[in-house]
């Protein structure tokens, strides 16, 4: 199985677990003389099972993510960090731009606009292009971490 399926069996696992957290939830009480409908004690093994899976999947997940190395030698886990930066960098720069487009973005609105006038205080032109410049490493890294997750066996 390569990192692509592990990641959609971990998804899956996650959602499985969430079912049988809410079904045991739901059937360790019940009404005086009533009889649950599930055994907790059968739910709680399959939950015990479930949480066994996810955690054998992400141990084998991790470690290839840590041992897996691109032609430049950079991890699958270093190209994960580096998105995760990239994108943080990308939401704070789109923030500044939807400043700058709209005025005081806490309180603007089509019906109530900044009753104050605002100056620019940076290059629009040149945070654009970084925008730009961000979104193109965003989409290259996202499209190297596939390829690897597509051909990465654990």
């Amino acid at each position: 199985m390569n990192i692509l399926e592990a990641l959609n069996l971990k998804k899956d696992l996650q959602n499985r677990i969430e079912s049988l957290r809410r079904r045991y939830v739901n059937s360790v009480t019940v009404k005086k003389g009533e009889k649950p409908i599930e055994d907790p004690q059968k739910l709680l093994v399959e939950l015990e099972d479930g949480f066994s899976q996810l955690k054998d999947i992400s141990c084998r997940i991790s470690a290839a993510n840590t041992a897996t190395r691109n032609s430049k030698g950079q991890t699958i886990k270093q190209l994960m960090i580096e998105l995760s930066i990239v994108e943080q960098r990308k939401e704070c720069l789109n923030r500044a731009f939807d400043e700058v487009l709209f005025g005081d973005a806490e309180v603007y609105s089509y019906y109530n606009r900044p009753q104050s006038e605002y100056d620019v205080t940076i290059d629009i032109e040149a945070l654009k292009k970084e925008i730009d410049s961000q979104e193109v490493r965003f989409r290259q890294l996202t499209s190297e971490i596939q390829k690897l997750d597509l051909t990465t066996e654990i």
